[in-house]
């Protein structure tokens, strides 16, 4: 896939050729804490062969790392 960019009126992601980006997403918050990664790869292929054109996770998990609950 090509690299996105904002378009001129700054509201929605295009292709590099002006084309709209469609924004199906699939919600697998903490995929990468859960999963190995042949599961996590299994899985991208299977919503990439559904439609879906990203795949939202969370990078860090407050529920299992207990300092980022109270950074303070």
């Amino acid at each position: 896939m090509d690299r996105l960019k904002i378009s001129e009126n700054k509201r929605f992601f295009t292709h590099q050729d002006g084309k709209p980006f469609i924004w199906l997403a699939d919600t697998d918050w903490t995929i990468a804490h859960r999963l190995k990664w042949d599961d996590v790869k299994y899985l991208m292929q299977k919503r990439k062969s559904q439609g879906f054109t990203v795949l939202q996770i969370v990078a860090l998990d407050p529920e299992q790392d207990k300092e980022m609950r109270n950074p303070g």
